[in-house]
């Protein structure tokens, strides 16, 4: 009989239900496993041939190894260590901000080094790469992910740190899950500290930045000081076409002499990662210690640095009007797994 809005049931037929409800739900899981092992199956399956970008993202058949095609490629993880490099479009001395139209990450390049082969690969990431980010909810809670521009993941943060680790989240769901050991993030006006400790950076300028520096004509042979580096890596809206890859196409020209400059500056003064360091703490953020910084830096400053290698694909102009770059789908693949894996 029904009382308080309780069905009363005899104590027998409880135990009946009981029973019943705990086979049907061994049926059930058993069930669920059998489909889930099914799904699996046909996703590893090398039938399944889908080219579009980021179809290796979840083939993963072990923690470090992908299941492509029907083979099975190991990540290299005695290996490689992998260092994200950020610049963050905001300075240091302001309040950074978070949301859609927060602090973004301008300039991505992931450095790969290779321990066995004493090299370093680095890879310039188009900040308008159209990939998965992590988002969150007002409260700071995991909300899923959502297609968007790459720079946009650092805006998923309270501060510098977390939007970091959110956009080093994207960096390695778009190349497969790879794991990426640290990060360094810098603000706008580490550009400046950066550049002057290394005596300054010297560039041929290919576009006209005389509207915001007298000296920078186009042409012009010149050893970047203070400011100018800033100019020269960062402006594009009144600078050639305004687009980001030819702003791109100076971060590399910038960064192709400035890796050479501190790799000398490194080997030659033991204390030059010491007193660099010290000199920016207020202008950078990294979840590496200074000891461990320093220790990395040093042990890997004597390693032949490669070319600096982009990702190929196309640009598009997106709905809301921004540029948007897609990666194609089979160079991404190929790609992913001849850096990282064997």
């Amino acid at each position: 009989m029904r009382k308080g809005g309780f069905v009363k049931m005899k104590h027998h037929t409880n135990k009946k239900k009981r029973l019943l409800w705990i086979v049907t739900g061994i049926v059930l899981i058993y069930c669920a496993i059998l489909l889930a092992a099914h799904h699996i199956d046909r996703g590893l399956s090398p039938d399944n041939d889908s080219s579009g970008y980021g179809d290796l993202t979840e083939r993963f058949s072990a923690k470090y190894s992908i299941n492509y095609k029907g083979k099975v490629y190991e990540y290299r993880e005695k290996q490689l260590v992998n260092i994200l490099l950020l610049g963050i479009d905001s300075r240091s001395d302001t309040q950074y901000s978070d949301g859609r139209y927060g602090s973004q990450a301008d300039f991505v390049m992931l450095l790969c080094i290779d321990k066995q082969e004493k090299s370093i690969t680095p890879i310039h990431i188009d900040r308008d790469t159209m990939t998965d980010v992590p988002i969150y909810g007002p409260f700071g809670d995991p909300a899923g992910s959502r297609v968007m521009q790459l720079c946009l993941a650092q805006a998923y943060g309270s501060d510098i740190a977390e939007g970091s680790k959110n956009t080093e989240k994207a960096v390695s769901d778009l190349l497969a899950g790879i794991p990426i050991d640290y990060y360094v993030a810098m603000y706008l006006d580490g550009i400046s500290t950066f550049n002057d400790a290394l005596g300054g950076v010297t560039v041929t300028l290919e576009d006209d930045f005389s509207q915001l520096d007298p000296e920078m004509v186009k042409g012009k042979t010149i050893r970047l000081q203070g400011k100018q580096a800033e100019i020269f890596v960062r402006n594009r809206r009144d600078v050639s076409d305004g687009t980001n890859a030819m702003r791109m196409r100076r971060q590399r020209l910038y960064m192709d002499e400035a890796l050479s400059l501190f790799l000398e500056r490194t080997s030659s003064d033991l204390d030059f990662i010491g007193n660099l360091y010290d000199s920016m703490s207020g202008e950078l953020t990294t979840d590496m210690e200074r000891g461990v910084l320093i220790n990395e830096v040093y042990k890997y400053s004597r390693y032949t640095c490669g070319d600096i290698l982009t990702l190929a694909g196309t640009h598009r102009i997106g709905d809301d009007g921004f540029v948007e770059f897609y990666p194609d789908g089979q160079s991404l693949n190929t790609f992913i797994l001849d850096t990282f894996f064997e």
